[in-house]
């Protein structure tokens, strides 16, 4: 009796030691806090014309008051800025830029059409014929180029770390001059990477090609109208 008892303590012992930790749940613990707050402003690069979306998390949800869409010409320049901020209402933009983080945050820029619930992009060959983005991440995360700030660069990739870092917190949107006017929605994403980092096969990977869903959760997604006019 001695015995079984003697084994079956055994038997457990072994199994409790040998149980494989939990995964981390990524929607659980990102290494960031959530966001609560976010603004975009967009600065048209000639006349430092400014338009501020000012977004909050309703349960997760990017939700704002207004639905006004962002006015873009034909032709010009726009840099785009984005804050975040927790729930304390302070700046979180630098959780983003950690060097544990970096390797695995990227925000992408979709163009195409929200209808019905629902976004309908443009292939991203059809969307550089309307407009482009140029990731213009800095460091300092708060610096400017301007002011004497220099462009990110991947500290964190041994085969290039003179790489410019894409995480799009910062960037120029530039409008093609013969774009016609027409309406359109741009679908924002904050890709937090579930692999190393977020190159693809050693390359940074394109603002409007998002990978597949599988690869990244999303820390963010919110869809903005946009208006062209080409006059």
């Amino acid at each position: 009796m001695k015995n079984i008892v003697r084994f079956s303590f055994v038997l457990l012992f072994s199994l409790v030691g040998c149980t494989a930790p939990e995964p981390t749940n990524e929607k659980l613990d990102k290494g960031h806090e959530e966001w609560s707050r976010v603004t975009l402003t967009f600065t048209e690069l000639a006349s430092k014309e400014k338009q501020v979306l000012d977004f909050v998390s309703v349960e997760g949800t990017p939700t704002r008051k207004s639905n006004e869409p962002i006015q873009w010409k034909a032709g010009k320049d726009y840099f785009l800025e984005l804050v975040y901020y927790n729930n304390k209402g302070e700046r979180m933009n630098y959780e983003y830029v950690t060097k544990e983080m970096a390797p695995i945050h990227q925000h992408f820029f979709l163009l195409g059409n929200f209808n019905a619930g629902r976004f309908k992009r443009l292939s991203p060959e059809e969307m550089d014929k309307i407009v482009t983005y140029k990731y213009q991440d800095t460091d300092p995360e708060t610096g400017y180029l301007e002011n004497g700030a220099s462009l990110r660069k991947r500290s964190w990739d041994k085969a290039n770390p003179e790489g410019e870092d894409p995480i799009g917190l910062k960037g120029i949107f530039s409008v093609a001059k013969d774009t016609p006017s027409n309406t359109y929605d741009i679908r924002v994403t904050l890709a937090h990477f579930l692999s190393v980092n977020k190159l693809e096969n050693g390359k940074a990977r394109k603002y409007n090609v998002l990978p597949y869903t599988n690869f990244f959760a999303s820390d963010i997604n919110l869809v903005l109208p946009v208006q062209i006019t080409n006059e």
